[in-house]
């Protein structure tokens, strides 16, 4: 009777190890860290939860790490920021609740960050793609900030208005053709 529960003892024990390495292998694999790029504060780590990685569906979470501050679900691809020409600053988007996003204008030398809401659910899909489809900061001057989104043959150019913390301007471009404009309120 001994060897028979010190068998079923030992099998248990096993089975519990095995458990636990699976445990810890799922939830020890859920943070890819994709690397520093050209600016050594800015880092972005791709943590995938768990549910997507056991059901195959729901996105990562995509977090800029600057100077120490953490960003979480920025839109986008790599690097998922763009650098503000003849500036110390970078331009990015993540979303928030009831499918807005947050335009950030992040300052690299004073580690101030400017919020901007938004309610335009396309932007930020495009930072840090290059071809057809994409986002860029055109100009950038006393507190004006325009950023194009390229699709197809158009460019919409928002205006971000930090002394305001809004859009205060969007227009869409014909490349090519005519421009429509849709001032925020």
């Amino acid at each position: 009777m001994t060897f028979y529960w010190t068998s079923w003892r030992n099998s248990m024990k096993t089975v519990i190890q095995l458990i636990m390495s699976c445990i810890v292998s799922l939830t020890g694999c859920s943070k890819e860290d994709i690397g520093q790029h050209n600016t050594p504060n800015i880092e972005v780590v791709r943590k995938r939860p768990l549910k997507s990685r056991l059901f195959l569906e729901g996105e990562d979470d995509v977090i800029l790490k600057i100077n120490g501050r953490e960003f979480h679900k920025v839109r986008g691809a790599t690097p998922y920021y763009v650098p503000i020409k003849d500036s110390n600053m970078i331009y990015f988007v993540t979303d928030a609740p009831m499918e807005d996003r947050i335009c950030h204008v992040y300052d690299l030398a004073t580690g101030k960050d400017i919020p901007i809401r938004t309610d335009f659910s396309a932007l930020g899909d495009g930072v840090g793609e290059t071809g057809e489809s994409r986002e860029v900061v055109e100009s950038a001057r006393d507190g004006i900030i325009k950023v194009a989104r390229f699709y197809g043959r158009r460019k919409t150019v928002y205006t971000l208005d930090l002394g305001k913390k809004q859009i205060t301007d969007m227009r869409v471009i014909e490349i090519g053709g005519s421009t429509n404009a849709a001032p925020s309120p």
